[in-house]
């Protein structure tokens, strides 16, 4: 059950709850080398993340504005 529910979830989804836990361990990797590394790869994910999100948002609005015309024309 609990896999059935897990490839229920868009990649985005995983992505976004794979950074929660990666920000919450991160500071305890504060003293080790190359520690601005793994946070300025966290921050391009993070950037990752909110442009998929506007495209997929975008993807959205582009089906409900089609759905729309669909609608128009069977007036």
């Amino acid at each position: 059950m609990q896999m059935t529910r897990l490839h229920n979830i868009t990649q985005v989804a995983k992505s976004v709850y794979l950074l929660i836990l990666c920000d919450l361990v991160v500071d305890r990797l504060s003293d080790s080398e190359g520690y601005e590394i793994v946070i300025e790869a966290l921050g391009k994910c993070q950037e990752w993340v909110q442009i998929k999100n506007i495209e997929d948002n975008q993807k959205q609005l582009d089906v409900l504005k089609i759905k729309q015309l669909v609608k128009e024309c069977r007036l």
